[in-house]
């Protein structure tokens, strides 16, 4: 199994060019996590690993390797077959276009969909979630663009009788799934811009983490006996943390941020909430409780080691109660140059 997690692990490194990088206290690689065992035996937890994800993985938009000769960029790819004294192809659009413009199409109306089912309760048991998880096959076929039927114009009725299997389309179903670009429909051509690819890949990113930690944190503190009041209070507190908004964040993630602030703000929510696992108390020297008074006497050195502290426990608690891979956050790119609307897709 440890094999299996570490190729796992290392095909996820091979990644495109264009993609963003994951920030190195929250990269996979560097945390304990290639030696995962469970540490705390979680009621109902799933027996498999790296299948279920509620959101499709970043890694499959980004990897250089896969079905259709992969996803590396139209420049990548006449490079190899000039280098191998082949016929340069086109492909238009490119897989990986597809791929990245349905999913846009898609997110808004099924993390709305998610936020509503978790704010409500409606995932009061692990088997109430479980049925909204894809496999990563399974969100490659789902976004692999069927809806198109060999045609690069996009068929809004296809893609809900292709794409809506969670049942989005009644849920919006006065909804266009095209985002409107200065009064035109987005395409999958847009995604030739290497940097709209790769805020797109950033922001998946921190909706898988917003997602994991919502579903991990339900089935690690179910017993917890805390109060209706605490529950709720909890529940304001942890929303907040990777994404409050389905629009593209301007900013990097608060526990990247320039201002010592809103990086200790973040870094006392994100602790206290983790405190709480099991994954914390179990531990023979835990680290010191997220208390706010302690958070801001930090300094930058010692708030990001602190934090890391904290990240390795995250991360154990996600594979305990998942058991499957957490999704790193990501360096957000530079997207100066992007039209703002890009980023209310």
């Amino acid at each position: 199994m440890v094999d299996k997690y570490r190729r796992h692990v290392e095909e996820a490194a091979k990644i495109a060019d264009w993609a963003p990088v994951p920030v190195s206290s929250w990269e996979v690689s560097t945390t304990p996590t290639t030696n995962l065992r469970p540490f705390y035996p979680v009621p109902n937890a799933p027996q498999y690993r790296f299948l279920p994800f509620l959101i499709p993985p970043p890694n499959i938009f980004t990897r250089r390797s896969g079905p259709a000769q992969g996803y590396d960029s139209d420049d990548e790819r006449r490079k190899k077959e000039q280098r191998k004294g082949k016929k340069i192809t086109e492909r238009n659009p490119e897989r990986c276009h597809i791929l990245l413009f349905v999913w846009v199409c898609f997110r808004r109306f099924w993390q709305s969909k998610l936020d509503s089912l978790f704010i409500t309760g409606g995932f009061a048991a692990p088997e109430d979630v479980a049925k909204f998880h894809l496999s990563t096959r399974k969100w490659q076929d789902l976004l692999h663009g069927d809806s198109f039927r060999g045609s690069k114009v996009f068929d809004i009725q296809q893609f809900w009788t292709y794409g809506d299997v969670f049942g989005c389309a009644g849920y919006f179903e006065d909804s266009s799934p095209v985002p409107l670009l200065d009064g035109r429909p987005l395409t999958p051509d847009d995604f030739r811009c290497d940097t709209l690819k790769s805020i797109v890949v950033w922001d998946a990113a921190l909706t898988s983490a917003k997602y994991q930690f919502l579903e991990a944190d339900d089935m690690l503190m179910r017993n917890s006996g805390l109060s209706q009041a605490s529950l709720h209070g909890r529940c304001a507190l942890r929303v907040r943390l990777f994404k409050d908004t389905c629009d593209i964040s301007r900013d990097p993630h608060p526990s990247q941020s320039d201002c010592l602030q809103t990086r200790q703000s973040w870094i006392h929510t994100f602790c206290s909430l983790i405190s709480d696992w099991p994954q914390y108390t179990m531990l023979n020297n835990p680290p010191h409780k997220a208390d706010i008074d302690w958070v801001v006497s930090l300094n930058t050195q010692d708030l990001d080691a602190f934090l890391n502290r904290y990240i390795r426990i995250y991360y154990q608690g996600i594979f305990d109660a998942l058991r499957t891979s957490p999704t790193p956050l990501l360096i957000r790119p530079d997207t100066s140059l992007l039209s703002p609307d890009y980023l209310t897709m």
